[in-house]
C-alpha cells in the first residue's frame, strides 16, 4: 500500500528562501497571509502552529502546494533525496479561510486532535481507525470530528478553517449616529442613505466643536454644541429626526482629541508644554564615558594692565555620568588638567 499522501508545510526559512527574500520579510509575509492577504500576488494557505521560535511559541508555516508551480518545482527538486516525502496537489481558494483574532488556542487544540488523521488517506480502515482514536482519547463526538475533518479536507488542512471564523462586519462600526438615534430613524420611515449622510455630518460638527473654545468647558458644552448645530442642520435640509436626538456619547469622547487645535491658536505655552520630550539617563555612564565641553563668557569686568577692559571666557568641561564639572581658562595647556580631574581614576590622580 502506497504511503498516506499528507500536505507539506514550509517553515517562514524556507520560504523565505525560496522566495529570494529576507527572513524577516518572509515572516511578516506570511503574518498577513494568515488574515487573508496576498503575498506577491499569491493567496497562500499559511497556518499558525506551536513549535520553536515566535511570538510565545508560535510560528507560521505555508502549504507548499499552494504556491506557484515555478517555487514547487523549485522546492520538490530539493526533495528527491526524500521520497518518503509526498506532496498531494492542491488549488489555492480564491478567498481563504480567516479565524477570529482569539481563536489560536482552539486552532491548536484541534490540530492536535486532526494531526493523527490527516496523516491517513479518506476512506480507509487507517482513517477511520485515527477517527475512533481520537474520539476516544479526547472525548470528541465522532460527528463533530466528521465536520471538522470536512471543513479541514476543503480547505486544503488549512488549520484557520478549524475555529469559529472572522465575522464579516468585524471592525466595522454597527452604528452611524447610536443605537437608539438609528433605530427611531428607520422607523419613521428614513433610508439608509440619508442615515449615513447625517452620520458623516454628525462627525464633522463633532470634530469642529472640539476644536472651538466650547471645548474648555468641558465634555457637556460640546454635546450641547453638536445637538443644536445637528438640529439646525436637519430643519434646513427638510429631514425628519426623532423628537429626541440621540448622539452616542462615545463617539462625542473619541474625538476630543481634536480640542488641540484650539490649544494651539490661543494657549501657545500649553501647547508647547504637551509636546513629547526626549529625556536622557547617563546615570548608568562610567567616569570619563562621555564628555561635554562649552564656552561661556562671564559677566565680570577684568581691567588688563594697560588699562583696557576685557570679558573673560570660562570653558567648562562635564562628565554627563559623574555630573563633575571642572573649569579652565583659555590655553592648551589647561585642557589636560580639566579633564583629568573630573576622572576618579588612579591613573589620572598618581
Amino acid at each position: 500500500m502506497d504511503s498516506p499522501r499528507v500536505p507539506f508545510w514550509m517553515t517562514s526559512d524556507q520560504f523565505a528562501e525560496l522566495a529570494s527574500m529576507p527572513a524577516r520579510t518572509a515572516r511578516y509575509a506570511l503574518h498577513r497571509a494568515a488574515i487573508g492577504k496576498p503575498v506577491k500576488k499569491w493567496r497562500v494557505i499559511v497556518r499558525k502552529i506551536e513549535g520553536r521560535g515566535g511570538n510565545s511559541g508560535l510560528r507560521y508555516e505555508v502549504l507548499l502546494n499552494s504556491l506557484p508551480e515555478a517555487l514547487q518545482r523549485a522546492f520538490k527538486g530539493d526533495l528527491e533525496d526524500e521520497p518518503s516525502t509526498a506532496i498531494v496537489p492542491y488549488d489555492a481558494p480564491a478567498l481563504l479561510p480567516i479565524p477570529a483574532s482569539n481563536q489560536s488556542a482552539k486552532i491548536a487544540a484541534r490540530w492536535r486532535i486532526l494531526e493523527p488523521i490527516a496523516n491517513t488517506l479518506p476512506n480507509t480502515a487507517e482513517r477511520g481507525e485515527a477517527k475512533r482514536e481520537a474520539c476516544r482519547v479526547h472525548g470528541v463526538p465522532l460527528d463533530t470530528l466528521n465536520k471538522w475533518v470536512r471543513r479541514a479536507e476543503l480547505s486544503g488542512w488549512n488549520v484557520n478553517a478549524m475555529a469559529h471564523q472572522r465575522p464579516r462586519h468585524a471592525g466595522k462600526s454597527r452604528k452611524v449616529i447610536s443605537r437608539e438615534f438609528d433605530k427611531a430613524f428607520l422607523a419613521m420611515g428614513g433610508d439608509v442613505a440619508t442615515l449615513e449622510q447625517l452620520g458623516a455630518k454628525v462627525t464633522q460638527l463633532i470634530k469642529a466643536a472640539w476644536a472651538t473654545q466650547a471645548q474648555r468647558a468641558g465634555y457637556n458644552t460640546v454635546r450641547k454644541e453638536v445637538i443644536t448645530a445637528f438640529q439646525r442642520y436637519c430643519r434646513e435640509m427638510d429631514i425628519a429626526i426623532p423628537r429626541k436626538v440621540f448622539i452616542s456619547d462615545r463617539t462625542i469622547k473619541e474625538a476630543s482629541y481634536f480640542r488641540i487645535v484650539d490649544i494651539q491658536a490661543n494657549d501657545r505655552k500649553r501647547f508647547d508644554d504637551m509636546k513629547p520630550r526626549i529625556r536622557r539617563d547617563n546615570s548608568k555612564l562610567m567616569p570619563m564615558a562621555q564628555i561635554v565641553m562649552d564656552v561661556k563668557p562671564l559677566d565680570n569686568i577684568v581691567l588688563r594692565p594697560d588699562g583696557t577692559t576685557t570679558w573673560p571666557k570660562m570653558i567648562a568641561f562635564q562628565d554627563t555620568g559623574t555630573q563633575r564639572l571642572a573649569c579652565a581658562s583659555p590655553g592648551r595647556k589647561h585642557l589636560g588638567r580639566a579633564l583629568r580631574s573630573t576622572c576618579v581614576c588612579r591613573r589620572c590622580h598618581r
